[in-house]
């Protein structure tokens, strides 16, 4: 009889599946929360964006000039924005295999938001602007002086902390004891004197039976 060894068929996993599974455990032990600091922000704007439009029914074609069809293209671009970040503003994904992509996602998400959010300031000035250039100008005025006294506070803040941390650094330094001088005496009979302490060779004690 003549031995016939048949191949044994390795069964590989597939891949598509585990990367299916891969996403539902990281959805399932991902947390949910409502009435963040993020939610009630992007709700507001949303508003302000709603209410605006909602204004605008009641003109007419004539009424609307070029700031305020500036005002009207930018709610109207910031509104899905705005949506986006409200909806993954409440995941927080643990730390779990796969959960990076979920966290590049949010940070998109992120991104998103903040443009939506410039982008109905954008709608605001311009509403200002068609209302009065004077408050136009105090409106620049007024961002322009917020972010110089951002950056400059932010500034002050940074030298302060470095001149604490240099404070500590030489009173920790000046609280250590100095080291103990040491003479020692060598073979050529000149004595040197060492700030580091020298510990001296015992010679080897035997034992007696």
């Amino acid at each position: 009889m003549s031995n016939d060894h048949k191949p044994e068929t390795v069964s590989t996993p597939n891949k598509s599946t585990g990367a299916v599974a891969s996403a539902l455990k990281v959805m399932e032990n991902t947390e949910t929360e409502t009435g963040s600091n993020r939610q009630l922000a992007d709700a507001g704007l949303l508003g302000v964006c709603i209410v605006f439009l909602a204004t605008m029914l009641s003109l007419s074609l004539k009424q609307i000039d070029a700031p305020l069809t500036v005002a009207l293209v930018a709610f109207a671009a910031a509104i899905p924005m705005l949506v986006c970040g409200y909806m993954f503003s409440g995941f927080k994904p643990k730390p779990e295999t796969g959960s990076l992509v979920l966290k590049a996602i949010l940070i998109t998400a992120w991104i998103v938001e903040g443009v939506g959010a410039l982008t109905v300031a954008l709608g605001v000035g311009a509403v200002v602007y068609h209302i009065s250039q004077l408050a136009f100008g105090a409106f620049i005025a007024s961002i322009i002086l917020v972010i110089v006294s951002v950056l400059f506070l932010s500034l002050v803040g940074l030298f302060i902390y470095a001149m604490r941390q240099v404070k500590r650094e030489k009173q920790a330094a000046s609280a250590s004891p100095p080291a103990t001088p040491v003479s020692v005496d060598q073979s050529d009979g000149t004595t040197t004197t060492s700030s580091t302490p020298i510990l001296e060779e015992l010679p080897p004690q035997t034992s007696s039976h």
